[in-house]
């Protein structure tokens, strides 16, 4: 680079010398002066580069070296002088342009040595105020990248989760799984404990209303005193149904604020019948036991029940103080189930396990898919039988503790309880009394106990068929007699996809 630009500058100097002659003269040569005033003549620059020197006006000689850092036109507008700085590329001479004293495009910024031609800055790579700079990395000007850097386009990292997708309306014959519909949310926040059987169904979690065959949800509610007996039971009837915020001490709703209880005693933490607790000889909530061998004091079941548990004697037909809430309900288009919790306990436990005397609750459903389109019941306990207190497994008991100890000839006779769940759960519930100083608290044998034993909670699930209606029928009762009552405790219906 260096020997090009000495060749380029001897060049320009042969150039000012030949500019610089007697046909270019700036006036008459003084006799003895060294040159003619104002002539001019190159110099060499501080760093190589080339200047210009004038004839001062006596003609005794040359004045200093001049056009270094400047653009300047010599005389006949031949040469460009380059600017200060180091020695860099040289770019090709364009034509001069004719009497121009300026260098059509040259400007003040640094050009690192380059000599350039007049009217193209040859690929300047470091003039910062020359807006004709082609390569030029102008601060003023906008980065060309290939794509403009704008500061409100957001990054894309390839890593950016993709954003929500619009669900579009809201379909009222499907369920919401998203929650744009606001059908997901828990609607039992402003709920009473004797609220209607649609209370009942929220409470559970069964929120809209079926208007008509494009909306899904509760077409029917009703309290009744059995399958078939579609009115309310006599005496104490309402007591059976409640709608609570708790069950005891420790038993909360599985979903919401509130959770559906249903009782063949009072669906209360105390017995209203002859309480305070579920336990011992009682009249009835519907009135005095019907006859053993009748259908009891009130009310039915669907054919088939009361279930005998497997291992224990034939269970009895007389049922007693029968409630039954019978839910019709419109399947969303988009569901292939539903499951619901429920919590069984009852007072029977642990007198009268695996007897005649043993009380039950079944989940009660209609379906063309469910059982091959049959009725049948959803509800088995933690080994798929029939849900009462007759397995010696049960877990929400006192372990340790005699059972079956008020049974008869034909009974199972006498065990003893394992209770894995132990009976914490059962604190301040009417199945919990086992004070020491009550002789009614040692039930079976020498040990206190609990005055019952539960199920813990369970989950059923049954298969339905989209868009149909069903019938779900939540029935629980007393079987033989009136007394030693037993409760249910029901949460969380969902809908599964």
């Amino acid at each position: 680079m260096r020997a090009a630009f000495v060749v380029v500058g001897f060049a320009f100097a042969t150039a000012l010398v030949a500019a610089c002659s007697g046909a270019n003269d700036s006036g008459p040569l003084i006799p003895g002066a060294a040159c003619v005033p104002g002539q001019q003549i190159a110099c060499t620059c501080p760093g190589g580069l080339v200047g210009a020197q004038a004839c001062t006006a006596d003609g005794d000689g040359y004045g200093t070296c001049t056009g270094c850092g400047t653009s300047s036109q010599f005389p006949g507008g031949d040469a460009t002088v380059p600017n200060d700085g180091p020695t860099g590329p040289t770019g090709p001479t364009g034509p001069t342009g004719p009497g121009d004293d300026d260098d059509s495009g040259q400007t003040t910024g640094d050009d690192s040595g380059q000599v350039i031609p007049p009217g193209d800055d040859g690929g300047n790579s470091n003039d910062a105020s020359d807006p004709h700079d082609a390569g030029d990395h102008d601060a003023s000007k906008p980065k060309d990248s290939g794509e403009p850097e704008d500061a409100a386009k957001p990054k894309d990292s390839g890593n950016t989760p993709p954003p929500p997708v619009d669900a579009g309306p809201c379909d009222p014959a499907a369920f919401d799984f998203t929650g744009t519909c606001g059908t997901t949310a828990p609607c039992d926040q402003s709920l009473t404990s004797t609220g209607p059987a649609t209370d009942f169904a929220k409470a559970i979690g069964i929120c809209p209303t079926s208007v008509d065959a494009t909306h899904w949800g509760l077409v029917s509610a009703t309290y009744q005193a059995g399958h078939t007996f579609l009115d309310a039971g006599a005496g104490n009837f309402d007591q059976q149904h409640g709608i609570l915020p708790a069950f005891g001490t420790v038993l909360l709703p599985r979903e919401g604020s509130m959770m559906g209880v249903l009782s063949s005693g009072s669906a209360t933490t105390t017995d209203s019948d002859t309480g305070p607790f579920f336990k011992g000889a009682k009249n009835g909530m519907q009135g005095a036991a019907g006859t053993l061998g009748t259908v009891g004091n009130s009310g039915d079941l669907p054919a088939g029940f009361p279930q005998t548990y497997p291992g224990c004697p034939a269970a009895s037909t007389e049922v007693n103080d029968v409630i039954d809430v019978r839910l019709q309900i419109r399947v969303p288009t988009n569901a292939i189930a539903f499951s619901l919790d429920f919590n069984f306990m009852s007072g029977d436990w642990p007198d009268y396990v695996c007897t005649e005397f043993n009380d039950g609750f079944i989940a009660y459903l209609s379906s063309a898919v469910f059982n091959g389109g049959a009725p049948a019941n959803m509800a088995k306990d933690g080994n798929g039988n029939p849900v009462t207190i007759n397995a010696a497994a049960l877990p929400v008991c006192t372990p340790g503790t005699d059972i079956a100890c008020a049974s008869g000839a034909g009974d199972a006779g006498a065990a003893t309880s394992t209770c894995a769940s132990g009976p914490s759960s059962l604190d301040g519930t009417g199945y919990a009394e086992d004070t020491t100083d009550d002789a009614g608290s040692i039930y079976c044998g020498a040990t206190p106990s609990t005055s019952g034993g539960g199920t813990n909670w369970l989950t059923s699930t049954a298969a339905v068929q989209p868009g149909e209606v069903i019938t779900l029928e939540l029935v629980i009762w007393d079987t033989e007699d009136a007394s030693y009552d037993s409760t249910v405790l029901l949460d969380h219906f969902r809908w599964v996809q």
